[in-house]
């Protein structure tokens, strides 16, 4: 494809190209603030207990305690894991599952 037929075919499709330059101190700032943005809207997004400390699913409880979803299940069902239902959702706090973790630690 020559380079003229490329710039006509995308002025066809209506895509406007530019090249930008940026050093690349900018666009370290640039993407940083993009991800602080990001990781602040998803954390305002994540359930939070009574006193704004964020609440972990079942997944993340899984993961950080290293067993399957379905182990989770079985522990909050026959070891008394401690968790929280909030909107229907079994949720869970991380400190609250380390120290579980710790006390039902075999030695």
């Amino acid at each position: 494809m020559s380079e003229v037929h490329g710039r006509a075919e995308h002025q066809a499709i209506g895509c406007n190209m530019a090249v930008i330059q940026v050093d690349a101190n900018e666009l370290d700032s640039v993407i940083r603030q993009a991800v602080e943005a990001a990781i602040r809207r998803l954390s305002a997004q994540r359930p939070k207990d009574v006193d704004g400390r964020v609440l972990l699913t079942k997944q993340e409880a899984a993961e950080s305690l290293g067993v399957s979803v379905a182990t989770v299940d079985r522990l909050r069902a026959k070891r008394g894991l401690p968790s929280v239902s909030l909107d229907g959702r079994v949720l869970f706090r991380p400190a609250t599952l380390e120290a579980w973790a710790a006390q039902n630690e075999s030695s």
